[in-house]
């Protein structure tokens, strides 16, 4: 079996889309229980957003199961612009699994997210330039991925070229500027060495591996017509996002706002948040298809988003219980952890990958919507949006 360990939920049906592309037979789970009979398991962890000490209570915990099972590849997922506790995760994995090395490469050359002369470069920006650096606990100064990741009192940090000389213990950080570089780090993996990073390394090291992918991603009879009771919740304050929004209008679909002030969240009460339940549900009697969002630029502090991800939890979870759904599409990671915690669904079946890092889901054993989850930066694809002709 094959393992993948990530640290938020969209990022982990990112990478079960991949292994579906593959050929594996696949499951995602929210829980720490490694014991499946599928090819390819994924596991989201839900640690991105959490505190430090969480954190290593979480990673004890999946050092403790990874020791019962047996696997033939262990990827550690990690965000790609290195948002979290990436170097606690890796501390942990290589002290509990007596591993001497970790490879982290998590650059994404095809989306313009590379790593040169240990700067993380976003589309030719350093990272603290750009809408990434932003969307992070604390924005980032520096696009430095030694400062992104922070100093390590165990384990030596290195940053390396493609074809340098690996050392014989720690952690290596990678630079990638092209998929080449990416196939020389995968070419590196060997059974002593932890890969972790993004999800086009643990693309890489499945072709480098020999496997192959298939010839098509979604049956073509499969479109999402308008018949089909559909709610949209949007909940990333990527700037792709925010644009998105603005453009959305021209579908002519209902879109129900926070009623709220994000810079006032004391003003918060539950007839607030049952207003936002009530328009979802009256948008319902007029669309099949009705987004809800936010609708106003994020604002960076961890107790006013943990807020609103509880209320845009809440409010899915009393839609659910209205409507009879048939789809529910979540943008953003921190959103769909709070959703899928609040609805307590944690296993699931990948059903078809409906562009790269937008995965459509099965909840196991449940007769539930299918969720479908893409991260905030990643474009929407079309056929989310297409109507029966």
């Amino acid at each position: 079996m094959k393992l993948v360990i990530a640290d938020d939920f969209t990022g982990s049906a990112e990478l079960a889309g991949i292994g579906m592309r593959y050929g594996f037979a696949m499951e995602l789970r929210r829980e720490i229980d490694f014991k499946c009979a599928a090819d390819m398991l994924v596991v989201d962890v839900d640690s991105r957003s959490r505190s430090s000490r969480d954190v290593l209570q979480r990673m004890n915990r999946v050092v403790s199961e990874l020791k019962q099972v047996s696997f033939d590849l262990l990827y550690k997922k990690t965000d790609s612009v290195l948002r979290g506790h990436v170097r606690i995760e890796l501390e942990s994995l290589l002290e509990g699994l007596s591993r001497p090395l970790v490879l982290l490469v998590p650059a994404n050359p095809s989306r313009g997210r590379i790593i040169s002369d240990g700067i993380y470069y976003i589309d030719g920006k350093p990272l603290h330039e750009t809408d990434l650096g932003e969307v992070r606990k604390k924005p980032a100064k520096t696009g430095r991925v030694l400062d992104l990741i922070g100093d390590s009192t165990r384990f030596q940090i290195h940053v390396l070229k493609p074809g340098e000389d690996l050392p014989d213990r720690g952690i290596v950080i990678g630079e990638a500027t092209c998929h080449e570089d990416l196939i020389q780090w995968a070419s590196r993996v060997d059974k002593k060495t932890i890969p972790a990073g993004g999800s086009e390394f643990f693309l890489t090291i499945l072709e480098y591996a020999g496997y192959s992918k298939r010839e098509e991603l979604i049956p073509t009879e499969f479109t999402f017509f308008s018949n089909k009771k559909m709610l949209f919740v949007l909940g990333s304050s990527s700037e792709y996002s925010r644009k998105f929004l603005s453009q959305i209008k021209q579908l002519n679909l209902p879109v129900c706002l926070f009623p709220g002030k994000l810079t006032a969240p004391e003003t918060w009460t539950s007839s607030l948040l049952q207003r936002w339940v009530e328009t979802v549900i009256d948008a319902f009697s007029r669309s099949s298809r009705v987004i809800a969002a936010i609708g106003q630029p994020i604002i960076h502090e961890r107790r006013i988003s943990r807020k609103l991800a509880k209320w845009m939890a809440y409010l899915v979870s009393k839609i659910v219980k209205d409507q009879v759904l048939d789809e529910i599409i979540i943008e953003g990671g921190a959103t769909a952890s709070a959703i899928l915690n609040c609805l307590k669904w944690n296993r699931f079946l990948p059903l078809q990958e409906l562009a790269p890092g937008v995965v459509r889901l099965k909840i196991v054993d449940q007769n539930t919507p299918y969720v479908t989850v893409k991260p905030g930066s990643y474009a929407w694809p079309a056929c989310l949006w297409e109507t029966k002709s």
